[in-house]
């Protein structure tokens, strides 16, 4: 665990109210997709107005895959992550609970822009010198082939799955390594074009828009009527199942003031349980 090492200079406290309980009271360890962590700021944040605060830290940076691996070792009580569970992962005793799911779409900074065709998408990041509409040119940012994002781009069409392959073995191409590295790389690069679910939009890059992909939105809406089908499916993750302050967390996710949260900040909770 070399990587939460590194990490641990990064804890960021959560809001003064969430951290009020007694020295006694477990700390609840949390680390996981960026996709995830500003819900879950949300989720204490209210945990404290319902008079029932939680002392809780959160490793930023890590990544869900960093993350399983930390409850695995006991370092973390909760990973949260943007996909389901593995069959190998579940037989070393990760178990996982879905609290809601948030389109995934391309965003970028670049003004005046609503949406993208499926065939310009895969023309732009098959041309290094692809350029916008207003000559500036297209700073794409891929994450590593065998993260669930890049899985999802790829998704978006043959033609975009072969023209990420292509990219990914270019020299001189920025890999982001975790949510986070990505929002900020297409933040920081004028031109810059990456794919995010929408709560992480939400919660820490209010500056990218999303775009309609072949004209249809990333929106729930159109998640909830089956229109938009790319989603990120958040996931609660616990080595066993969770208890104390691991599973209050999870039942206030399920609890009415829990789901109209989480509506609020860009998922569908209309999910099979």
């Amino acid at each position: 665990m070399r990587g939460f090492g590194r990490c641990t200079a990064a804890v960021a406290a959560w809001p003064a109210a969430a951290l009020a309980t007694s020295e006694t009271a477990q700390v609840l360890r949390i680390g996981g997709a960026g996709a995830a962590l500003g819900t879950m700021h949300n989720a204490l944040a209210a945990f404290a107005l319902r008079g029932r605060p939680l002392q809780a830290r959160v490793v930023s940076h890590l990544g869900g895959a960093g993350s399983l691996r930390a409850v695995e070792q006991g370092v973390l009580d909760l990973a949260l992550i943007s996909r389901p569970l593995q069959v190998d992962e579940r037989m070393r005793g990760l178990r996982a609970w879905e609290y809601g799911r948030t389109p995934f779409a391309l965003a970028t900074a670049m003004p005046g822009l609503t949406g993208l065709t499926r065939a310009r998408l895969s023309e732009m990041i098959e041309d290094p010198r692809a350029t916008w509409p207003d000559g500036t040119p297209v700073r794409l940012v891929l994450r590593p082939k065998t993260d669930g994002d890049h899985v999802l781009m790829a998704s978006m069409g043959p033609l975009v799955e072969m023209a990420l392959a292509r990219a990914s073995a270019r020299a001189g191409m920025v890999v982001a390594m975790t949510d986070q590295e990505a929002v900020d790389a297409v933040v920081r690069l004028r031109g810059g074009l990456g794919a995010f679910g929408l709560s992480l939009i939400l919660a820490s890059a209010p500056s990218l828009s999303l775009l309609a992909l072949d004209g249809v939105a990333p929106t729930v809406a159109n998640v909830e009527n089956a229109t938009y089908r790319i989603v990120n499916r958040m996931h609660v993750v616990t080595l066993g199942e969770p208890r104390g302050a691991a599973l209050e967390l999870v039942q206030f996710l399920q609890s009415p003031d829990g789901l109209t949260m989480l509506a609020q900040l860009g998922h569908s909770t209309r999910i099979a349980r």
